[in-house]
């Protein structure tokens, strides 16, 4: 018999003789038992209680369970939890991370993924390069890749999409003002607790920062929300490719919105309203001088300067029965009016306006009506001149005079 089966033999009969074998079926008890390391050194030891030390480096080809908790490294990845983490893994180098109780049980394929905490990324199948930290994180997502989620139910309910950030308790979970689930996204960002969608979901970049807040949107960004009293800077705030607006939705006066112009010839603009509801434009003009109109400027030269003392001189356009007056004080006749076009109504006007008309054809006529209240028809005669002043509803006559 050879040396080392004859050791092996008188090691079997030493260890039964201690009872470490047990006999007929029964174990033998041992207080410890030192293994290994050579002389004078210990290499594993397992005391009675069921611990185990080593001094070197303790391989395990398999799964490692301790405490009834799972640990195993299979195809690059590295799952610690209940026995379903990471249970259906089939590829090999995924490189994926699962760290508590049903914790990917359901990935496949999906590679460079990383889940902490209890059912984050639940669903997760063919998914990649998704991050879930926190109970329920991204449970529902499948194949959503680049997805990124801290906080518990942080994206709880997004099956569809993918780059989505959402951070923050139940974060980017809920879309509108309720409960109802925020499904589908797609570059999205929700930070802030219960930071949600706005109401019909499915957008696309949107940016919803705050606690509670609801976003607007696609390609929109909302800053907290609707008890937010006043946003602080100490640095200068700059809007590009974009109008803004000021003021409360719904109201009237008081909002001031301000437009880029669309060109390098089309000057941007502020509106105010005024108290009959119309729209006034105020830009500065290419002479240095600000400008109003009644409407959003298209050119450099619209509307009137401010600087006058009376808003603006225009030229009524030919044969026009109704013109508008409106951010004017004084208009002109022209005298190649036609014959048979009277002037009965003028457009336009504000409370206490002053309009005063020049003529310039006899061919004018400037009817007396309900809307013009006149001491009698007037013809706008070259030279000859009309005042009215508007009530409101209608344009009374101040005077008159034939030069």
């Amino acid at each position: 018999m050879s040396r080392w089966k004859t050791g092996i033999v008188c090691a079997v009969v030493f260890m039964a003789a201690l009872g470490i074998i047990g006999a007929a079926g029964n174990p033998g008890w041992f207080p410890s038992l030192h293994v290994g390391g050579g002389y004078g050194n210990t290499g594993v030891t397992v005391t009675d209680a069921g611990n185990v030390s080593a001094n070197g480096t303790l391989t395990v080809d398999g799964v490692a369970t301790i405490n009834n908790r799972m640990v195993v490294s299979r195809g690059g990845s590295v799952f610690v939890g209940g026995t379903t983490t990471g249970q259906n893994q089939t590829g090999s180098d995924q490189r994926n991370v699962g760290i508590g109780e049903l914790v990917l049980p359901d990935l496949t394929t999906g590679h460079n993924n990383v889940a902490i905490g209890r059912a984050a990324g639940f669903r997760v199948t063919t998914g990649n390069e998704n991050m879930a930290v926190g109970a329920g994180s991204f449970g529902f997502a499948t194949s959503n890749s680049r997805l990124t989620g801290a906080g518990f139910s942080s994206g709880g309910n997004v099956t569809t999409g993918s780059d989505i950030v959402a951070i923050g308790y139940s974060a980017g979970r809920y879309r509108g003002a309720g409960t109802d689930a925020h499904t589908s996204a797609n570059q999205g960002t929700y930070i802030g607790a219960y930071s949600r969608s706005e109401a019909s979901g499915g957008t696309t970049n949107e940016i919803v920062i705050g606690y509670n807040a609801v976003g607007a949107g696609s390609n929109t960004a909302t800053l907290g929300n609707t008890s937010l009293t006043g946003v602080y800077t100490s640095a200068d705030l700059f809007l590009r490719g974009g109008d803004a607006h000021f003021g409360v939705t719904g109201t009237t006066r008081g909002v001031s919105n301000h437009y880029r112009g669309t060109s390098t010839n089309t000057p941007g603009a502020t509106m105010l309203e005024a108290l009959d509801g119309t729209d006034y434009y105020v830009w500065m003009g290419a002479d240095g001088r600000l400008r109003r109109h009644t409407s959003l400027p298209t050119a450099d030269t619209d509307g009137v300067p401010v600087a006058y003392a009376h808003p603006g001189v225009q030229s009524v356009t030919k044969n026009q029965t109704t013109p508008s007056v409106a951010g004017v004080n004084m208009v002109v006749i022209p005298g190649d009016w036609t014959a048979g076009n009277n002037i009965t109504n003028f457009t336009g006007g504000q409370p206490g306006q002053h309009l005063v008309i020049q003529g310039g054809s006899s061919n004018c006529v400037v009817v007396d009506n309900a809307n013009l209240w006149l001491a009698g028809n007037w013809t706008a005669a070259n030279e000859a001149s009309l005042t009215l002043m508007y009530n409101g509803s209608n344009w009374v006559e101040l005077s008159r005079s034939a030069n």
